[in-house]
């Protein structure tokens, strides 16, 4: 437990950027009817307002034929905030914030959560 803990915030203070594939083996889906293809998370500092600005892509799927009302997708920062994200067509969703309180410079975990109505849901890790 305190080898994994150690691990974990030596890779959390290097400020590499991991990527989890959406695979069976490291996904918490309940079903196979609706997934997360593919989420990237970017992120880039407003100098004129000393802001950060943070976007969030993913590409969501799934073994049926959908309306965007009946899917639901968004972004946990940090396991606490939810962000929605908005549909922009072909099963591509998006969204984008603008905080004082996330920087960019800091490890951060995004956890993206796609569910449907009948139930069925997909999540997908992005460590920043």
């Amino acid at each position: 437990m305190i080898k994994n803990l150690f691990v974990f915030m030596i890779l959390l203070l290097s400020g590499c950027i991991f990527y989890v594939e959406p695979t069976s083996t490291n996904t918490t889906s309940s079903s196979t009817e609706i997934w997360v293809d593919y989420a990237q998370v970017d992120c880039e500092y407003d100098s004129y307002w000393g802001d950060f600005i943070w976007y969030f892509d993913a590409q969501i799927s799934a073994s049926y034929s959908y309306y965007d009302d009946e899917i639901s997708v968004g972004v946990y920062i940090e396991g606490w905030d939810y962000y929605s994200l908005t549909p922009v067509g072909y099963g591509v969703w998006t969204s984008g914030l603008e905080t004082y309180y996330y920087d960019c410079n800091d490890g951060s975990l995004f956890d993206f959560v796609v569910s449907d109505i009948y139930g069925n849901y997909d999540e997908v890790t992005v460590w920043w």
